[in-house]
């Protein structure tokens, strides 16, 4: 059975209805803005419809298997297992289904917070997950001013929206969310 149809079965079975319902969302939404990026999208596909197939693990759970696929956490991981579920995404993808696509691991492990090493289908997954039409922070209105920019400034504007969000209960970007802010200022293609 081909690795789609594998990841549609286990979605279906193992997520709720409406985490799953967000997955083929955020996998339409991920083609979308590759066609309107010009990004080839290659693994896109499999990397949306697996981006949370650990979302709903216990956290125990999730944590053994992001240490699993990361070995050590950062401090910022540790004091947020919610971001920690990509980690163990990307291990699952690695241990059960054999995926060694390094691009389509990091846009895995990274969907919660983007991260500097992501490439452009990992920038695509990051802001489909953001932008796709069943999230509530988001209207028409505000999709539509996205897509009028470059993907980096699309990408930043998401991000600034991100932090303005996190500032309102007090919290802080992550530190690879604020790397991935700093490179896309100083121009995405140059080295770090």
């Amino acid at each position: 059975m081909e690795l789609e149809s594998l990841l549609l079965k286990r979605g279906e079975s193992d997520l709720s209805k409406k985490r799953w319902n967000h997955c083929l969302r955020t996998a339409d939404y991920a083609l979308f803005l590759a066609e309107h990026y010009s990004v080839e999208p290659g693994m896109l596909r499999i990397a949306a419809l697996a981006h949370d197939l650990a979302r709903e693990w216990d956290k125990g759970r999730i944590h053994e298997a992001a240490l699993k696929d990361q070995r050590t956490l950062s401090e910022f991981n540790r004091q947020h297992p919610v971001l920690q579920h990509g980690f163990a995404a990307a291990w699952l993808l690695r241990n059960e289904y054999n995926v060694t696509d390094q691009s389509l691991l990091d846009a895995v492990r990274y969907h919660t917070t983007g991260h500097p090493l992501m490439d452009e289908a990992g920038l695509i997954l990051f802001a489909a997950d953001y932008m796709e039409p069943g999230r509530k922070h988001l209207d028409d209105s505000v999709r539509s001013s996205l897509l009028v920019q470059p993907l980096d400034s699309m990408i930043l504007q998401i991000l600034d929206a991100m932090a303005e969000h996190l500032q309102s209960g007090n919290n802080l970007l992550s530190p690879d969310s604020r790397e991935l802010y700093q490179k896309l200022r100083k121009g995405y293609n140059k080295p770090l």
